[in-house]
């Protein structure tokens, strides 16, 4: 047997076994797919043509795990600001007006999930940003691969029982999700 190639072969294994060892020290990376991306919308309020109402901006956040096991439930935190006002220049209450997101997902499991619970925690001033917190949605992982979560259809409710309905043509993947 010749000891100098068996011997580099036990030093490649050593080698191996000593970063197989050390890749804990790799989990002090992110724990979470996060992603924001500024997404036009086209709103109205007709649920069924929202095309050439008018045109606002929101900039969305997406938190996700950025890896999770087969069969585990991935929690979506999410938080959009409304940037343009679109037609209506007003004070907006606290609570004044609340979100449903449709994020959309893509990867080994299309489809999509609905985010309830944002909401302006706070009033704002005429014709400032309004900043929607509490997002929350989730779904169940039946396949390994990568999830991916883009902005989707977006339903505001207002305080005096109004809704607008934004679609956004957009297909900007803001965060992803490993499953194993």
């Amino acid at each position: 047997m010749n000891w100098s190639r068996g011997g580099a072969h036990l030093l490649a294994a050593l080698a191996l076994t000593s970063v197989v060892g050390t890749a804990p020290v790799a989990s002090a990376a992110p724990s979470t797919g996060a992603g924001t991306a500024v997404v036009p919308y086209s709103c109205g309020d007709d649920p069924n043509s929202t095309v050439g109402n008018f045109d606002v901006r929101f900039e969305v956040s997406v938190v996700a795990p950025r890896l999770v096991r087969r069969h585990d439930v991935v929690d979506l935190d999410v938080s959009m600001t409304l940037l343009d006002l679109g037609p209506a220049h007003i004070d907006v209450p606290a609570n004044g007006l609340r979100l449903t997101h449709t994020v959309g997902v893509g990867g080994t499991a299309p489809g999509s999930v609905e985010v309830t619970g944002l909401t302006n925690v706070e009033a704002v001033p005429a014709d400032n940003p309004i900043p929607f917190t509490g997002g929350v949605g989730s779904l169940a992982t039946d396949r390994p691969g990568f999830l991916t979560f883009t902005p989707g259809y977006v339903v505001m409710s207002n305080w005096v029982g109004g809704h607008t309905y934004c679609l956004t043509d957009s297909t900007q993947v803001v965060a992803r999700t490993l499953v194993l």
